[in-house]
């Protein structure tokens, strides 16, 4: 698979987009054949000159730093390429619950109840240690996620 350089990245292709940033598929590369594969979210670059906007990036990727949970992806780095602004982010393999629901749908099959708890408990435990976490002086971060999605 061969992508795009994108500084000590190697983008491999778009996987979303939203209002302020795009999400990419990535590569990094390091010595000895080392690889991972991460995301790569870039701030669009007509944002940057925004600084509320560019602000609130910044901080989203301070704050998502200062959290480690197995239900919250972890953030490995914030910096810039040219004028654009990125943060690389772990790299979740798998299907979203929106794809799941929609393929369940196409095969005339319910989701089961069980399965819908046990999602619904993953993402609450993911919210519970966003919302109790303490930075490193141990004052409360006061994190509320206002953008919860199926995708």
């Amino acid at each position: 698979m061969k992508g795009t350089p994108f500084g000590k990245y190697e983008l491999l292709g778009k996987v979303a987009a939203g209002g302020m940033a795009e999400v990419h598929l990535a590569r990094e590369w390091g010595k000895g054949g080392f690889f991972r594969d991460l995301v790569i979210k870039r701030l669009f670059d007509h944002l940057t000159e925004h600084a509320p906007t560019l602000r609130s990036f910044q901080y989203e990727a301070r704050l998502m730093s200062e959290l480690c949970h197995p239900n919250i992806p972890q953030v490995f780095d914030l910096g810039t390429v040219g004028k654009t602004w990125y943060m690389a982010m772990e790299y979740v393999y798998g299907m979203n619950v929106a794809d799941l629901v929609r393929a369940g749908m196409r095969a005339g099959v319910a989701m089961p109840l069980h399965v819908v708890l046990g999602l619904v408990m993953q993402v609450a435990e993911a919210l519970h240690h966003a919302h109790e976490r303490k930075d490193r002086a141990g004052h409360p971060l006061a994190i509320v996620h206002r953008d919860v999605t199926p995708h």
